[in-house]
Parts: C-alpha cells; structure tokens; sequence
C-alpha cells in the first residue's frame, strides 16, 4: 500500500492520497505516481455571498485535498469603492451594496440625479427656475 510513500517524495503540486493505507499500488514496489495526486486548484470552490473567486483560480493550489474560502476567496468590493458620475447619486447603504466583478460599476452603485422637469408649480414666495 502507499504507507510506503512519503509526502517528501511527491512532486511539487501533488500530495500523498488521503487514503494510504487502503491505496494498493500497480506493481510490488510503490512509487509516487501511484501515490501522490494532485493538489486541488481554486477553480473548484464556491465562496460565500459576500466573497469572490480570487483571479487565475485555476493556478492556485490548494495546500490541502480540500480548498478553502481563505485560499481562494476574497471580499467583494462595495459600492463606497465608486464614485458616482455628474447628474447621478450613490444609492443609499453603499457599504452593504456587493458588486458583482471586481469593479463596481454605476449600474450598481448610482442612480440619476432628479431633476426639476417634473415641477409645474412653485409656493407663493418662490419662482420656478429655468433648466
């Protein structure tokens, strides 16, 4: 069986299988290719709502044969990362408002400005101004 195996002897990117003991090898002598396998990359995990997938997941390896949110997650950005362009208003709460990418974008994190165009009538004591 792999007992034989040390983690030493496995290629970089590769552990000893979680199951030495029970893993037989293909000859009477094992050797790492029957006994080491590969590191799992980040590509495989799903984060939590408020995380993303780190970028080039895939050519993160896991130090372990179960990947982490810590490897390979990391927070959202939120919208108090935008600036809102001229004639638009960050949306109310930006601290709690997750974007979707890596950046968010005015979509998400804006809204148009009101305008007077709306306003027909003014009180007694004020005039409607022009666009």
């Amino acid at each position: 069986t792999c007992d034989t195996v040390s983690a030493s002897s496995c290629a970089s990117g590769t552990r000893p299988v979680a199951d030495r003991s029970s893993t037989y090898c293909k000859a009477s002598k094992c050797t790492p290719k029957d006994c080491c396998s590969p590191l799992p990359s980040c590509d495989s995990v799903s984060c939590p709502k408020k995380q993303m997938v780190r970028p080039n997941a895939s050519s993160i390896l896991c130090h372990a044969f179960v990947c982490t949110t810590d490897e390979c997650c990391d927070p959202r950005p939120t919208c108090v990362t935008l600036t809102c362009p001229e004639k638009t208003l960050p949306l109310p709460k930006p601290s709690s408002r997750l974007c979707r990418s890596r950046e968010c974008t005015t979509d998400e994190c804006c809204v148009h400005a009101p305008t007077c165009d709306s306003v027909t009538s003014c009180p007694e004591d004020k005039t409607l101004r022009p666009n």
